[in-house]
């Protein structure tokens, strides 16, 4: 049943005519705020974390013509840089938020302002028998007082196309590679290189110092950051403050294996 508008569709019972929705429908957005059909179904597919296949067999299903996996692709990619793009402007208000902020709080240094921030990285784990470490990263960079994410960055250690040239010895075809991080590279390391370069670029990239950092107990990521002296040029030295839900968590693991442990192994 179509309801008095056009673009929405009730299905109440018995069988769905889809040459008469077809018909019926706009092939074509109406209004500058709506997506096209493609496009539309492409950003589902990429919502709920499925590819071209999945698409390919619910169309079949629910008996609708799918689009070709070309033309899946290139709205793809397109989408991926509306996305980036969203994403980068978000960023960029939330900075300026923590910015007022902490200028309301006079916290500036050489007229920059500084800003607490919480930092972690995370990539897939699984394990059947033995260990794996996915090739895939991403780190964050979250504002402590706006709560709003003003970094992040992925780390991928494999390329389909590019490991298929490699294995069939040929020239790889021209393609969007997203392949940014040495393969042989420990998936701990990726970690420590994106959070390290959110602070070199936070001067560049959004005109303050991350002057305290709230992050887990790894020692390496820290360090690294040091090492590295972001703001050597302001005489500016990064803190790190231990996050309380890490602590917590690492406590009560403590104090789990003691409690585990045999009265016979225990020492007063």
């Amino acid at each position: 049943q179509l309801c008095e508008d056009d673009n929405a569709l009730v299905i109440e019972s018995g069988c769905l005519d889809v040459n008469r929705i077809q018909e019926s429908l706009p092939a074509e957005p109406t209004k500058s705020n709506e997506l096209d059909v493609n496009t539309a179904a492409v950003a589902g597919t990429v919502t709920v974390g499925i590819s071209y296949a999945q698409l390919e067999e619910l169309c079949a299903a629910i008996n609708i013509p799918c689009m070709s996996e070309k033309t899946y692709i290139h709205n793809r990619e397109n989408l991926l840089d509306d996305f980036q793009k969203t994403a980068m402007n978000s960023m960029k208000m939330a900075d300026e938020l923590e910015k007022q902020l902490a200028m309301e709080r006079n916290e500036v240094i050489n007229g920059i302002s500084y800003i607490t921030v919480v930092a972690d990285g995370s990539w897939m784990k699984r394990s059947y028998g033995s260990a794996y470490d996915s090739l895939s990263g991403v780190d964050i960079i979250i504002g402590y007082r706006t709560r709003k994410v003003l970094f992040i960055s992925i780390r991928n250690k494999y390329c389909t196309l590019c490991d298929m040239a490699e294995q069939e010895g040929r020239q790889v075809r021209k393609h969007k590679c997203y392949r940014n991080f040495d393969r042989n590279a420990s998936s701990t390391s990726m970690e420590r290189d994106a959070i390290v370069e959110s602070f070199q670029s936070s001067l560049e990239m959004h005109g303050v110092i991350y002057k305290i950092l709230i992050a887990d107990g790894d020692s390496n990521v820290y360090q690294s950051i040091i090492n590295n002296d972001p703001y050597r040029e302001m005489n500016v030295r990064v803190q790190k403050i231990e996050c309380t839900n890490h602590l917590l968590r690492n406590l009560c693991r403590k104090l789990k294996a003691v409690a585990e442990k045999p009265q016979s192994n225990m020492h007063r």
